[in-house]
């Protein structure tokens, strides 16, 4: 048995990048506990709302970094893939410069629309988006190389510094500012250890132009792969971090921060279930049969269930204590959210294992699914945002409707395989 487990690629990926997963997680979640404590919650709320613009300014970057997880895996001369990856990384900036740029002259109405106390979060998530770029395509890079023991030191040294970093400022007297430049500082402390890794092999610019030549031809089939990753990231990322925003736009700063505790926690189930995805994506070829892909999904749903429902029933029976444990008792009035917010987040994680299977085989059904899937989302949540129980159920039942499809599609391919079989 321990063979065949060591012996097995997907697993044996899976356990080096899950190990390294959760070391990051217990750093990552030491954050939320340690900024609820020494913050008041409405200042926590604030902290919390930075990091869902950070994560929804991250669709951007993980759609260039599945594209160039894609290239690195895929194209095996040296000259080409860089040419493609640096090619790829100047478009990125540009998107990223138009965006800071629209940041810039709409701050002011920003800061109103999610009700933000502190002017200057949207200016330093605008200095932040460079260093987030240039992680993005070295972390990418090592990924696609199956370095995965290498990707999860970047991401402990990341989290290690998030932490120390803001709880140092905030000690110091900083508040929400020396909160969310910890955050900042986490992005530039693992943009650093994987520039050193990987300077010879993916240099940071191209040095001799004659020797790498690129054309937006030649990277046009893999732009249009990243409007699909785009559409799909934009879906994962919105159902998972929307719920903070939504409740930061709606209710009062104290609730705000009170709910955004709690969702913190939940998020935790998310994050556990994120390297099955990960693995996923380097697994699934379309060169593959169907019979060998769906080996490689049927081990990630099992896993990503086996650690959602065991999630989800130590939310369920053990909220208040979760809470009081990682929060303090200020957010124990609103513990009983936990194990709602813990459902959403298993459904988010499956979810994504499941896009992530139609995205690695290029299933361009998910820019319509996705693209349905916001527009319903804004058009619920516009009518209907009365209560925090009112916008929970809103998501979950979306959720539940969008994995309904997913599963619907699987099935028709399915029984077209087996079909053809006979």
């Amino acid at each position: 048995m321990y063979k065949r487990f060591a012996s097995d690629p997907f697993l044996s990926k899976y356990v080096v990048f899950f190990s390294g997963s959760m070391l990051v997680a217990v750093i990552n979640y030491l954050y939320h506990p340690m900024m609820g404590r020494l913050l008041s919650p409405a200042d926590f709320g604030e902290v919390q709302a930075f990091l869902s613009l950070v994560l929804q300014t991250g669709v951007i970057f993980g759609t260039f970094s599945i594209v160039a997880i894609n290239i690195t895996a895929n194209v095996e001369n040296e000259m080409e893939r860089n040419a493609l990856l640096h090619g790829l990384q100047r478009i990125c900036l540009y998107i990223i410069l138009f965006l800071s740029v629209l940041m810039v002259v709409f701050i002011k109405d920003l800061n109103h629309f999610f009700n933000l106390n502190s002017d200057y979060l949207l200016y330093i998530l605008v200095v932040s988006l460079p260093f987030s770029l240039f992680y993005t395509f070295r972390n990418a890079f090592v990924q696609g190389k199956g370095n995965f023991a290498e990707v999860s030191i970047g991401q402990i040294l990341g989290a290690s510094s998030r932490l120390l970093v803001s709880a140092a400022l905030v000690l110091l007297g900083f508040g929400v500012f020396g909160a969310v430049i910890g955050i900042v500082m986490s992005t530039v402390v693992a943009l650093l250890y994987l520039m050193w890794l990987t300077n010879n092999n993916f240099p940071v610019w191209q040095k001799k132009m004659s020797d790498i030549e690129f054309s937006y031809k030649s990277i046009r089939p893999e732009l249009t792969f990243g409007a699909l990753v785009f559409a799909s990231s934009m879906l994962v990322t919105l159902l998972y971090t929307s719920d903070v925003l939504i409740v930061k736009r709606f209710f009062s700063a104290e609730d705000a921060g009170l709910y955004s505790g709690i969702s913190a926690i939940g998020k935790i189930i998310f994050f556990v279930i994120a390297p099955v995805s990960a693995i996923l994506v380097s697994s699934i070829k379309i060169k593959q049969s169907f019979a060998e892909n769906w080996q490689a999904l049927k081990k990630a749903l099992l896993i990503t269930c086996i650690i959602g429902l065991t999630s989800l029933f130590t939310f369920y029976f053990f909220s208040a204590l979760i809470t009081k444990m990682m929060l303090g008792t200020a957010y124990a009035s609103f513990a009983h959210h936990l194990p709602a917010v813990g459902l959403v987040m298993f459904l988010a994680g499956l979810m994504n294992v499941l896009i992530l299977y139609f995205l690695a085989l290029r299933r361009y059904f998910l820019i319509l699914l996705s693209l349905g899937g916001v527009v319903g989302l804004a058009w619920v949540f516009y009518i209907g945002h009365e209560t925090i129980n009112i916008i929970l159920r809103n998501l979950i039942l979306g959720l539940l409707l969008i994995i309904s499809i997913l599963i619907t599609v699987y099935v028709k391919d399915y029984l077209r395989y087996h079909s053809s079989l006979q």
